[in-house]
Formats: structure tokens, C-alpha cells, sequence
């Protein structure tokens, strides 16, 4: 009998245990149930809303987004969509990223 309930205890623990899930951010890792695909569609729901939410107020005049020096900003390129355009430093240039690096066109 006691070996049924050892048993019970150890597999109740596994499928609790297939349940979590860790989620590390920096030196932190918060342990938590996996959400149901109830829970992941809501989520989804919620993160576009946010999102076109946070669009409109972006595109309000009056918005202004501050940038230290060094930082490069992008933009699509209205001429051609297959390239960007860099501004940095009160430096702009057109180009394309290869291998996560951005490269100039003349």
C-alpha cells in the first residue's frame, strides 16, 4: 500500500512539475504554471491592443522621443523598402543589415 502512495505522490509531483515553467530575466528567474492556450490567446488579445494603443499615442504631435549621442536611428527607406536609412550623429546613410551589421550603400 505504501508503495501505491509513493508512487501516486512522485508521478503527481512530475506532472506538476512538466506544469512549470522558468522565466529568467537578468540574474532573476521567476518559476510559474504554464498558461493555458485560454490564457495565451487572451494575452495575444492584450498585447495588440496595448500595442496599437502605444502606436496612436507615439504619433501624437507633441511626442518627443530623446536619444543619447551615439544612438543610431532607423527608418525604412521611402525610395527603396529593401533598405534603411541610418541617421547617426547628425549623419544620415542608406543601407541594409547583413549578419546583424549594417552596411552602407553609395
Amino acid at each position: 500500500m505504501a508503495r501505491i502512495a509513493k508512487k501516486a505522490v512522485a508521478e503527481s509531483a512530475m506532472s506538476e512539475a512538466s506544469d512549470l515553467i522558468d522565466i529568467t530575466v537578468g540574474s532573476i528567474t521567476i518559476r510559474a504554471k504554464k498558461p493555458t492556450a485560454q490564457q495565451m490567446v487572451r494575452a495575444r488579445g492584450e498585447g495588440k491592443r496595448a500595442a496599437i494603443a502605444l502606436a496612436g499615442v507615439l504619433a501624437e504631435p507633441g511626442v518627443e522621443l530623446i536619444f543619447e549621442p551615439g544612438t543610431p536611428i532607423f527608418s525604412v527607406d521611402p525610395q527603396d523598402p529593401n533598405l534603411v536609412i541610418r541617421e547617426l550623429d547628425g549623419r544620415t546613410a542608406r543601407g541594409y543589415f547583413k549578419n546583424g551589421k549594417f552596411v552602407e550603400v553609395p
